[in-house]
């Protein structure tokens, strides 16, 4: 899956209510959740793909504590997000981790917010204060 596809099927997800899911779905909440449970291991691997186990590990481990400090709705979500700038701009992913809650909360905040899912890149001059610079040299 590529990116564009695994947020056009978050959204998706996220528009239904999951106490009546409707016709998609046969009326079955349960029906969505074993859906909603598939289609997360299919984003999960495709994440899983683009980084090594150690990376992945941290930025699952991000996304839960943002989960929990409710930094954020979507695990998943962030979990792409932090992924995608960690690939294109650089983060320390255990820095983040073992943040303060401040800083933390400003860096993953502020990647959802100032991530262009189409390049990958951050705008308006964000910086993560958690941004791993190489040595200069």
């Amino acid at each position: 899956m590529t990116l564009d596809e695994i947020k056009l099927e978050i959204e998706y997800i996220l528009s239904i209510d999951p106490r009546s899911p409707g016709a998609n779905f046969n009326h079955d909440p349960d029906c969505f959740a074993r859906y909603c449970k598939m289609q997360e291991r299919r984003i999960l691997e495709s994440v899983r793909k683009r980084m090594n186990n150690d990376e992945y590990e941290l930025i699952a481990k991000i996304a839960q504590r943002a989960k929990e400090m409710d930094v954020t709705d979507h695990k998943f979500g962030t979990m792409m997000d932090v992924g995608k700038v960690h690939e294109t701009v650089g983060l320390d992913l255990e820095r983040l981790l073992n943040a303060s809650d401040s800083d933390f909360t400003h860096d993953v905040t502020g990647i959802t917010y100032y991530l262009n899912r189409k390049t990958g890149r951050l705008k308006d001059f964000f910086s993560p204060r958690c941004r791993h610079y190489a040595p200069a040299g």
